[in-house]
């Protein structure tokens, strides 16, 4: 229940009245289901005593419950269906949102199809627990309480007859549930891998094909869609189990012996014949009710698979959040004091330091896997060291804000990230930046992974998007990485203007920088 409060409070803070509405027309839908056979059973017992008065009052009141029974149900479910999508959209817009708060060491920790899997199946498919698998248990168990009752007082002997197949039911729910949970979880598995699998074809589709290594990934596809089928086989097979054997099989043979038994009641002048049909509605009925309340208990332990999912994934330790706090003050100075960072088992830095002032600009060069952009994420909490200090004018990272940090130092990463769509829109509704925006880049296309853009270009424009941020510190990893030669000077150019009254720190393997810094520092393995 905490889980399901946790993950759909919002939902029922914001779309009470919704929820109101659908418990309303809830118990509307329950009480003609409730009278409507009774109706029947006196519209028959009226024509059989040949009682026209009493038959003309019958048809009416049948009438009259039938065409009420039409708009209820009509919009239980327009309600129904309304309150759900909004549960399952604002749900998913919480993950997302949790997504882009989630640290990028816990990010990183679950593949893509682990996100891809709780953004589509474990939302809709928990979705129900938001309120309708609840109420309708409720529901279920009061109409079938109320038609037991009705019917003990018409003829306990029959009633009890007829009920005596429901702990048939029980048990072999009890049994058949287990497995069918088992089941669904194994499918669940089965779905995420091949989302992982199909990830690794898009992604690694260039050196796929040129390194002639299909046979291989066919293998892999061949074998993640036979575990998919193979779980989907089993899952199926033990649900149709359950219902059309333990639920169906059931109550056809309950519903026959209500004609029997209820037929040899009639004979012996204990019942009427309208009696008797009103116990096969309402035994269909309290069936189906009780259908309903054991299919809750099943529905419950399948769906909590992907309760538990999203729960667990809205538990992890997300980057803290600003709390009414105002931003930092303007960028003086930034230290480093014996850092320590390891990759697992692998250490990156070993006693690090560093100083930073305003208006500085610093060149950090050292060979390939050194640290070097490590240490830019480092500097803006993406990674948190074990060890050492990180201080922002005197302050430390440990007491700072992620964001509001972020929102002073900024890094700029190696490769720019582009959506599809107009050069103005790869600004991330970021106005200022439409200014500082190249004019042979303004009205451009951008196509998938930035098609349509020189190396250049590309570095234009996200540096363009960061300079509107107006932070005070800027962190650019490898500027010139995919940037071909006869446009570095160009682009390096573009820099020094855009950032002449920023302090700047370069992330370079290339000297080609060091005659425009004010110094440079080398990182060397593991350094201390």
């Amino acid at each position: 229940m905490r889980r399901i409060f946790q993950i759909y409070g919002p939902f029922y803070r914001r779309h009470r009245w919704l929820l109101l509405g659908y418990l309303l027309l809830t118990v509307a839908h329950k009480s003609l289901a409730y009278l409507s056979p009774q109706t029947i059973q006196r519209l028959i017992d009226v024509c059989a005593a040949g009682d026209a008065a009493g038959f003309r009052t019958a048809v009416l009141l049948a009438l009259a419950l039938g065409v009420a029974f039409v708009p209820v149900l009509f919009f239980r479910y327009v309600v129904q269906y309304a309150a759900q999508n909004r549960a399952d959209t604002l749900e998913r817009e919480q993950i997302l949102q949790d997504l882009l708060r989630l640290s990028l060491t816990d990010l990183k920790k679950k593949n893509l199809g682990h996100y891809v899997q709780l953004v589509s199946r474990d939302v809709e498919k928990a979705g129900g627990l938001a309120f309708y698998d609840g109420i309708s248990f409720v529901g279920n168990l009061t109409l079938a309480a109320c038609m037991l009752g009705y019917m003990l007082k018409t003829d306990w002997l029959l009633s009890l007859l007829i009920v005596v197949t429901y702990p048939l039911f029980a048990l072999a729910t009890k049994r058949m549930v287990p497995r069918v949970e088992r089941a669904e979880e194994a499918v669940i598995e089965a779905e995420e891998k091949l989302n992982t699998l199909t990830d690794e074809l898009y992604t690694g589709g260039e050196e796929i094909r040129s390194t002639g290594a299909q046979a291989f990934f066919s293998e892999r596809a061949k074998a993640g869609l036979s575990g998919l089928f193979r779980a989907t086989e089993r899952h199926n097979w033990l649900d149709n189990c359950y219902d059309l054997l333990c639920v169906n099989g059931l109550m056809n043979i309950a519903n026959t012996l209500t004609f029997c038994i209820g037929g040899l009641r009639v004979l012996q002048g204990v019942i009427s014949i309208g009696t008797v049909t009103l116990f096969a509605l309402y035994f269909s009925s309290m069936w189906g009710s009780l259908e309903g309340v054991m299919e809750f208990f099943k529905a419950y332990r399948v769906k909590r698979v992907s309760l538990g999912r999203l729960s667990a994934f809205h538990e992890q330790t997300a980057e803290a959040r600003a709390q009414a706090q105002g931003a930092l003050d303007v960028f003086e100075s930034l230290e480093v004091r014996d850092l320590y960072f390891a990759y697992g088992s692998r250490p990156v830095f070993e006693g690090f330091s560093m100083d930073l002032r305003r208006g500085e600009r610093l060149l950090v060069t050292g060979e390939n896997g050194s640290g070097k952009s490590t240490l830019g994420r480092l500097l803006v909490k993406l990674l948190i060291p074990s060890g050492g200090r990180i201080a922002y004018n005197g302050q430390s990272y440990a007491d700072l804000d992620a964001q509001r940090l972020r929102a002073r130092v900024l890094l700029v990463p190696a490769e720019p990230f582009l959506i599809e769509g107009a050069a103005e829109e790869n600004l991330w509704d970021r106005p200022a930046a439409a200014a500082r925006l190249p004019e042979a880049l303004r009205g451009a296309a951008v196509g998938q992974d930035g098609e349509g853009l020189s190396s250049g270009q590309k570095k234009q424009l996200q540096l363009a998007r960061c300079l509107a941020t107006d932070a005070d510190v800027y962190i650019l990893d490898e500027p010139f990485n995919y940037v071909d030669a006869a446009a570095k000077e160009d682009l390096w150019r573009y820099i020094l203007e855009a950032f002449r009254d920023k302090t700047l720190v370069i992330i370079s393997h290339d000297l080609f920088f060091e005659k425009d810094c004010t110094r440079r520092i080398r990182i060397d393995r593991a350094q201390s």
